[in-house]
């Protein structure tokens, strides 16, 4: 009897361990980023369209949207989702610039204008447009009407697995995504300037930037999240 009282003990007290492990486990699994989908923030989960939601409420958002494209660390191209013209780097073309359907745009780098006007006429409106040019290694910044830097350095593509989700520049300017973009005033982060390439994960990005100090303190984060960093020219040919 005392025998079987000593082994009914073990026996719980395997199970109680055991739930412990998988309590733990199931915890982690659940806090971090897993694929293209992350738990941890339930309410974003599934969401195709996030509205923006800072601490301090609802973001106004900018009627138009308005771009600064970057390639490497260069800046490549103004654009604004309106009809208007396209406006060469080079020369004014004769009769003035071609104008455009859905984009008002002005080249900014001859080295970047013959691959960006072949992925303009691939596109049948702004957000494919938008779309190609992040598929060709370009990055997408809020248009800042005060700071519009000509090269920028200290840049990081953001993944979950093979699913880009995001760039951060290490340059004080605006969080957006491509999809929402807020008036020129709201949403200035000293650290970091941040644009949210799925929208689904807006406000898990967001948070980051509301709650932290300095780009470094960011970066940690977003590891500690299980992202994966990559630097923008680290993994780019140099022209």
């Amino acid at each position: 009897m005392l025998i079987h009282s000593i082994c009914l003990r073990k026996s719980q007290v395997i199970l109680m361990a055991l739930l412990t492990v998988f309590s733990i486990f199931f915890w982690e699994y659940n806090k971090h980023p897993q694929g293209d989908q992350y738990s941890y923030f339930s309410q974003t989960k599934g969401s195709t369209m996030m509205n923006i939601q800072s601490q301090a409420g609802s973001i106004p958002q900018r009627e138009i949207r308005h771009f600064a494209v970057y390639k490497q660390t260069r800046l490549a191209l103004l654009v604004e989702d309106k009809p208007g013209v396209l406006i060469s780097s080079a020369s004014p073309a004769p009769g003035g610039p071609l104008k455009h359907p859905f984009v008002n745009a002005q080249a900014m780098d001859s080295r970047y204008e013959n691959e960006m006007g072949s992925l303009l006429k691939q596109s049948s409106n702004f957000d494919e447009f938008i779309g190609l040019l992040i598929k060709h290694e370009y990055d997408i910044r809020s248009f800042d009407y005060l700071d519009l830097p000509k090269t920028l350095t200290a840049g990081y593509r953001i993944f979950a697995k093979e699913k880009l989700l995001a760039v951060i520049w290490k340059h004080r300017g605006q969080f957006s995504t491509l999809t929402q973009q807020p008036e020129k005033d709201d949403l200035i982060f000293d650290p970091a300037t941040l644009t949210v390439y799925d929208a689904a994960y807006t406000n898990f990005f967001l948070k980051y930037l509301e709650t932290s100090s300095d780009f470094e303190e960011i970066l940690q984060k977003m590891k500690s999240d299980r992202l994966s960093i990559f630097e923008v020219a680290a993994h780019l040919q140099t022209n």
